[in-house]
């Protein structure tokens, strides 16, 4: 029984930093495309 418990929490912390590092992609894919999007306004802007 106690080694069960061992197992789902090994589990959950695995499911944990998973998820933490798709957020921590999905940020960096978000601020690259901001930072892009704002990269071409300012080209725009200077024609």
């Amino acid at each position: 029984m106690h080694q069960n418990n061992i197992q789902i929490y090994q589990h959950l912390h695995d499911f944990h930093e998973v998820k933490e590092s798709n957020f921590k992609k999905l940020l960096v894919v978000i601020s690259i495309t901001t930072l892009t999007m704002a990269a071409e306004i300012m080209i725009w802007d200077d024609f």
